[in-house]
């Protein structure tokens, strides 16, 4: 249990943060990809977790920054993304 805490702790502090900053336009197709995966393999809560973290990542990004993905480019992807996952 401790592990699995500690593994949490680490994706949410290190991984999603990472992803998030590759939120912009020109890493779209890495976000789709990312999205896919999770939606392909049954981990909703995560793919859940990220589009929440992506849309507001917390009090260290400024409110000029957030949310990390405008609301198109979420739409594209939430296109891109359920077209597969159907």
């Amino acid at each position: 249990m401790e592990l699995k805490r500690q593994l949490m702790i680490f994706v949410e502090t290190e991984v999603l943060p990472a992803i998030v900053n590759l939120g912009s336009s020109e890493h779209r197709n890495f976000i789709v990809e990312v999205f896919e995966y999770l939606c392909n393999n049954g981990h909703l809560h995560t793919m859940d977790l990220l589009a929440k973290t992506m849309v507001d990542p917390g009090n260290e990004y400024p409110l000029d920054l957030k949310p990390v993905l405008k609301i198109n480019e979420f739409k594209s992807i939430y296109n891109a993304v359920a077209l597969k996952c159907a």
